[in-house]
């Protein structure tokens, strides 16, 4: 299920819009209706559209990392991970969360479900890491790490937008005195 969630290319907003209005409280109905009206997925595709490229690709990334990782630890010949119960309910858990963000992610303004599935697939990965001996998947971990870089760096781009001077460089009694709110990204430019 997991996999064939990537095959998935596109869902049909109206009949989701249609079932969910069928199936929703009457106070969620204003923003069912406003997350699937036309003009929201429209504005949300040109939005898309006119990012740039990194930021366009950099939840791929790190998804991409993800499967092949996952998919290295399922089909592993490490077979301890299978015997340990709190791992396997991760395991299953953060591929069952993966898919649901994998699907909802194909809906504007879905993509948060995919970082929060990619939280927990990222803290899987970390788990398996410390806690069991794989050589191959540390092998691959290795390979594959500029991926994980790539992402980080972008996140780190992406933050400086939102964090002020003063977010780093405050303490109580400077930050009742003086209001900075200029994003870090303004310094690098």
């Amino acid at each position: 299920m997991f996999l064939g969630s990537f095959f998935i290319s596109s869902l049909n907003v109206p009949i989701i819009r249609a079932k969910l209005e069928s199936i929703a409280p009457a106070f969620l109905l204003p923003r069912v209706n406003s997350y699937t009206s036309d003009g929201y997925v429209e504005a949300f595709a040109d939005l898309n559209e006119s990012a740039n490229w990194y930021i366009k690709y950099y939840t791929s990334t790190l998804m991409w990392l993800l499967v092949a990782l996952f998919t290295i630890i399922y089909f592993s010949k490490n077979t301890k991970f299978k015997e340990d119960k709190s791992f396997s309910n991760l395991f299953g858990f953060s591929l069952l969360i993966l898919t649901v963000g994998n699907i909802t992610s194909l809906l504007p303004s879905g993509g948060r479900y995919v970082l929060i599935a990619q939280l927990f697939g990222v803290a899987l990965l970390a788990y398996y890491y410390v806690r069991f001996e794989d050589l191959l998947y540390r092998n691959y971990l290795k390979l594959l790490s500029p991926l994980l870089y790539f992402f980080i760096l972008v996140n780190l781009r992406i933050s400086f937008d939102t964090i002020s001077f003063m977010t780093v460089f405050s303490n109580p009694i400077l930050a009742t005195v003086v209001d900075l709110p200029i994003p870090l990204i303004n310094l690098f430019k």
